[in-house]
């Protein structure tokens, strides 16, 4: 039995459209145009019409209406040429968002409007942006570090980056006695070309500092002799200060400077801090006074006998 495409499809929501369409087994497709508000998801035009006798396996076609895209606006076409804040404002006066990137270029093209994308005339979709190109000068370029500074003498280097007019700092690191004074790194690297006013670092060979002995740990609270003779066995010269203090700690070392365990430079001295009595004299003979002087009680006794003695 034939089959005719429904009468009354036109108008109806596309839903029951297609209800119709499958209860009547017929097959069938879906369109759609933009319309106005009324017209959305109802059908506008049936193809073939209604009452269309359909032959074996046709299918029918129905067109409905959807909603319109919304426009936005149109990229002006004058923008290329024109300086960039004349197009920005051009831009911001149709409400069109934008973005602006830069390349270099002459002097004739600085902060002119080079490219624009999307190009002008364009309908854009709703807050599509554009890109704005706009020129900008040449970053300055500058020398080129030379690639022989490794290994030459620090002077040497230092005369071929004047000659260059390239700026230089020196900093140094300890080495052995053939990197002494020759340039061992430079940063950066030869063969680099420089920004304007980029500077050079020469990485120098140095000699190895000296190295002293260790102050001793256990200095403080020795009697002052004792300290002297284990700083004499070490080699490191001394001087002695003196603090009053109570008689606990007369003729005892009570602070060193610099602090035990510290390693100290070849012919750096130490400074021990001994405590005296409150009333200026040594308490005993411990204080050191050496070979040249006679402990206080045989001079007294010397003296005693000096003025007893029969004439």
């Amino acid at each position: 039995m034939k089959q005719r495409v429904p009468k009354g499809l036109v108008g109806k929501s596309v839903e029951a459209a297609q209800a119709d369409l499958s209860a009547a087994g017929i097959l069938f497709t879906v369109s759609f145009r933009e319309t106005e508000d009324a017209g959305v998801g109802v059908v506008l035009e049936v193809d073939p019409v209604g009452g269309t006798v359909l032959s074996e396996g046709q299918s029918v076609v129905l067109l409905v209406g959807k909603l319109k895209e919304p426009v936005g606006p149109t990229v002006p076409t004058d923008l290329v040429n024109k300086p960039v804040n004349a197009a920005q404002a051009d831009l911001s006066a149709k409400g069109i968002p934008y973005t602006v990137t830069y390349r270099e270029t002459e002097d004739a093209g600085l902060g002119v409007v080079l490219e624009v994308d999307p190009v002008g005339g364009t309908v854009l979709s709703q807050g599509q942006s554009v890109v704005l190109l706009v020129g900008k000068l040449k970053e300055p370029v500058g020398p080129t570090v030379p690639s022989d500074l490794v290994n030459k003498p620090v002077e040497d280097a230092q005369a071929d980056l004047s000659a260059a007019g390239i700026l230089f700092t020196v900093s140094f690191r300890e080495t052995e006695d053939a990197g002494v004074g020759v340039v061992l790194e430079v940063d950066p690297v030869g063969g680099t070309v420089l920004s304007e006013g980029q500077s050079v670092v020469l990485l120098v060979g140095k000699l190895k500092e000296p190295v002293g002995p260790t102050v001793p740990t256990d200095l403080v609270n020795k009697p002052v002799n004792a300290a002297q003779a284990d700083l004499s066995a070490k080699g490191i010269p001394y001087t002695v200060t003196y603090r009053e203090t109570e008689d606990a700690g007369v003729g005892v070392v009570l602070e060193v400077d610099p602090v035990g365990g510290t390693v100290i430079k070849d012919g750096q001295g130490i400074v021990l801090l001994v405590g005296k009595a409150k009333d200026g004299s040594p308490a005993n003979s411990t204080y050191g006074w050496g070979l040249s002087q006679k402990p206080l009680r045989v001079v007294a006794r010397a003296e005693f006998r000096r003025w007893t003695l029969p004439t």
